[in-house]
């Protein structure tokens, strides 16, 4: 069976709560994990928390790498606000980077802005339309071994970039 280790932010408990219980319905992930500066006053049974003064640094990535060897998927959620997802959306994630032997999927999503869910399209990924700002949503499903090797070649200790490198070096790699 597939499994997938998932990261998530320490961005409030009322946010991430919502997200674990959308992690749970699926019966795909293996564990989860909630990073942050802090320790949560209260972690959700099977939850670990991982101290990261920033979420987006190369240590953090290493940590996250590290964590990663016992599932066939890594899932990092980069936002901060809950997310849900559609049905059999985890599995479509698969279904996807399996199919295209892609090392990193991420997709289309929706904002829910004032009670509404408006489109957000992201750009696809091609040669070259890559750029220090390219958005690739709140959502990153990695391949883990694929994420690992990728991670090991990360040299600079970045605060903030470490995640663009990261898709850098994946490129190289792949």
């Amino acid at each position: 069976m597939t499994r997938i280790n998932c990261f998530i932010p320490a961005g409030g408990q009322g946010v991430w709560d919502h997200t674990l219980d959308e992690f749970k319905s699926g019966g795909l992930v293996n564990r989860v994990f909630i990073m942050g500066p802090e320790t949560p006053a209260k972690l959700a049974p099977g939850v670990t928390f991982l101290k990261t003064s920033a979420r987006q640094s190369t240590e953090a990535i290493r940590m996250i790498a590290d964590r990663s060897a016992d599932a066939d998927f890594t899932m990092i959620v980069t936002g901060e606000a809950p997310v849900s997802f559609g049905m059999l959306a985890l599995e479509r994630f698969i279904q996807v980077a399996v199919d295209m032997d892609a090392a990193l999927v991420y997709s289309d999503h929706f904002d829910l802005l004032e009670g509404k869910l408006s489109p957000h399209p992201l750009i696809d990924y091609q040669a070259g339309s890559l750029r220090d700002d390219f958005e690739f949503g709140p959502v990153l499903l990695f391949k883990s071994q694929e994420l690992i090797a990728a991670a090991g070649e990360l040299k600079d200790d970045l605060q903030f970039a470490a995640l663009y490198q990261l898709r850098l070096k994946l490129s190289l790699l792949s």
